[in-house]
């Protein structure tokens, strides 16, 4: 059921099945990045590409792209966190 926050604004709950599907995603990503080898992973992706410059001047598309590479790459470490 949906709850109002102090502005009024109405807040969608997730079902449980949603729940369980992101906690099942989430440990996945835990699971295979919790090793040696997956922290090696996420030390490269970091590396590669959230340690790198996102625009260029004479290129504002490159922005876009970069930005992309990087979301993908949080998204991953996101997903990987331990609770």
């Amino acid at each position: 059921m949906p709850q109002n926050d102090k502005f009024g604004v109405k807040r969608l709950m997730a079902r449980q099945e949603q729940k369980d599907a992101i906690e099942k995603r989430n440990s996945i990503f835990r699971a295979c990045f919790s090793t040696a080898a997956g922290k090696q992973v996420l030390d490269y992706l970091e590396k590669k590409y959230l340690n790198k410059p996102v625009c260029m001047i004479d290129n504002v598309y490159y922005g876009y792209v970069r930005e992309g590479q990087n979301d993908v790459v949080r998204e991953i470490m996101n997903f990987a966190k331990s609770k």
